[in-house]
């Protein structure tokens, strides 16, 4: 062992991680499928000063496969298997892989630069996959440890996650993982002294939720809303997520217009003086940018203020951003375009700037500290970015709820857990209910805990606090 830096650094000497299943209220549907049920894996990690001090912090992410993992060749379940597999791999390996003294940043982007890769392929070889486990389903495995070790840290020194980014804890300047555009610079920079109290929430319009009222024909029976107009009513929302085909342009642009004006008429209804927002996600489906362009201009065309109220589009086209090497300046020229599904690696920002995107959607499944550091990169840049979301409860829908009231988001935060999983929610309820539900299409952060990520003591003190169970 290692003693690095100072006295506040830790090293690894546990992790484990277990796993609960959970049914979808209604189905998720990507552009890569339906998603109708998912795995959880819950994280502990338990760290350990130079001077024998110790502290447990918790993680915990949805094991989306069908988002990280879209496969031919290997089965959803089976894909599901693999990255438990891995997650069991990562807890048992991460006290040797951690054995250094350091901050948890530093330990978090190391692991995820260089533990990544030999952990996976190792896990694809035991269990004889056809393919490699790629790169961002392995990072998604790594988050929820990634998570408990900041919140570790703050607990055994008392203090916020994003207070423990200050130089006392963390002398090192961003140059050292960002180049020379991070030079004199320090990731404290970029984040609140004080969280927010309250950060606008987006709503999710899953491809073929109903609108209204009168399209509810397969309604769910458990008090909760079946249409846009009913979480309208109950919530007030007004960002609005449209996932859209990317591939049927016609289609797209009068879903985004139906939204659009059914959104505006109920909150003119409601005299609510709100105006809509939206933003657009295909989930990688569009072929080439001249498709987006030829959606933008139609939509413009069909509809002015649905236009106008378009924030942002994300990830239309694949992940690869080398293969197709897809040139979306004149998708920009018209609105934002944000990077999500292809944001696998710092240097991939680069890339997708050169390449004419303008933003990011930043998701905390891909590891605490490589968000951190994408923010940071984002605001040396200049460029706008998106708290976005992997339906996560619980613990998990804490931790990007108080990110996104810490930072700097071009528009609040996506978190979707209240549609698709609510029962999950039971404890979030209790804790921090602003969360859970929200009011006048605002989340309101009250309750959220002062040490490590945010947690209410009572929901991080929980036996297994990633949500409540609520099995299939």
């Amino acid at each position: 062992m290692t003693l690095m830096g100072l006295p506040t650094d830790v090293h690894i000497t546990e992790a484990r991680a277990s796993f609960s299943d959970f049914a979808l209220r209604t189905p998720l549907v990507l552009s890569t499928g339906k998603i109708t049920g998912i795995c959880q894996a819950t994280a502990t990690v338990r760290v350990e000063d130079g001077r024998g001090r110790s502290a447990r912090g918790y993680g915990a992410i949805f094991l989306g496969d069908l988002w990280a993992w879209p496969s031919e060749q290997v089965a959803s379940p089976q894909r599901v298997e693999a990255m438990k597999t891995l997650c069991e791999a990562m807890a048992k390996g991460l006290p040797a892989a951690g054995d250094e003294y350091a901050h948890p940043l530093e330990h978090g982007i190391r692991l995820f630069e260089t533990y990544l890769e030999p952990f996976s392929a190792r896990v694809a070889s035991a269990l004889s996959l056809p393919e490699a486990i790629p790169h961002l389903a392995a990072a998604v495995c790594l988050s929820p440890f990634d998570a408990a070790l900041h919140d570790a840290f703050g607990r055994l020194h008392g203090i916020n996650a994003y207070a423990a980014l200050d130089h006392q804890f963390l002398p090192a300047t961003l140059d050292r993982w960002l180049g020379a555009s991070g030079q004199g610079r320090h990731v404290s920079e970029f984040f609140r002294a004080s969280p927010e109290k309250r950060v606008a929430g987006w709503h999710l319009v899953s491809k073929g939720d109903p609108l209204t009222f009168a399209q509810e024909t397969d309604a769910v029976e458990d008090g909760l809303p079946n249409s846009l107009q009913g979480w309208i009513e109950r919530e007030g929302v007004f960002c609005l997520k449209v996932k859209v085909s990317g591939t049927d342009v016609r289609a797209d642009v009068a879903r985004t217009v139906d939204v659009h004006r059914v959104a505006s008429e109920v909150h003119h209804r409601r005299k609510t003086g709100r105006n809509i927002v939206l933003e657009v996600d295909s989930n990688e489906a569009c072929p080439s940018a001249e498709i987006v362009v030829e959606y933008l201009h139609r939509l413009r065309e069909a509809s002015p203020a649905a236009f106008d109220a378009l924030l942002f589009v994300e990830q239309p086209t694949p992940r690869d951003l080398r293969s197709g090497m897809i040139d979306l300046r004149a998708v920009s020229a018209l609105k934002p375009v944000l990077i999500d599904e292809a944001l696998q690696s710092l240097e991939s920002l680069g890339v997708a700037a050169e390449l004419g995107w303008s933003g990011a959607a930043l998701k905390t499944c891909k590891g605490h500290s490589f968000t951190l550091l994408c923010i940071a990169w984002c605001e040396l840049r200049g460029w706008p970015y998106a708290i976005v979301d992997l339906t996560n409860p619980g613990v998990a829908a804490v931790h990007a709820a108080v990110l996104a009231a810490r930072c700097r988001p071009m528009m609040g935060l996506e978190l979707n857990c209240r549609q698709f999983v609510p029962a999950a929610n039971a404890s979030l309820s209790r804790h921090m209910p602003g969360l859970a539900r929200m009011r006048d299409g605002w989340f309101d952060l009250s309750g959220a805990g002062p040490v490590g990520l945010g947690y209410p003591p009572a929901m991080a003190a929980s036996p297994a606090p990633g949500c409540d169970q609520q099995p299939f």
